[in-house]
């Protein structure tokens, strides 16, 4: 398992969080084919290569999770995860709380 480096925006506090090898590998083919520039969109429909619209990324989430057999699985849910991880990495709550994370 790897793990990546985050800053918290407002109080610059470094978090370390874990992430999938498979996923690692994914993401940077990803990076090499597209070579994006900071201020380009992450999430790209798979299908026409253009970013994703919000109702759109909606709707591929409440698909994964229902392949997945999670009831009601929408995007605020996964935030629940993410908050929990980061937390156990050494962020406090009010971090969590109140910043959005950078690279």
């Amino acid at each position: 398992m790897r793990e990546i480096e985050r800053v918290t925006q407002k109080g610059r506090k470094r978090v370390i969080l874990p992430i999938h090898t498979e996923l690692l590998f994914g993401l940077e083919a990803e990076w090499e084919s597209r070579k994006p520039n900071p201020s380009d969109r992450v999430l790209l429909n798979p299908l026409t290569r253009k970013p994703l619209t919000r109702p759109r990324l909606y709707h591929r989430m409440l698909a994964l999770g229902k392949r997945a057999s999670l009831p009601d699985a929408h995007p605020h849910r996964f935030r629940d995860t993410l908050a929990v991880d980061t937390l156990t990495r050494g962020a406090s709550p009010d971090d969590v709380a109140r910043e959005r994370f950078l690279v």
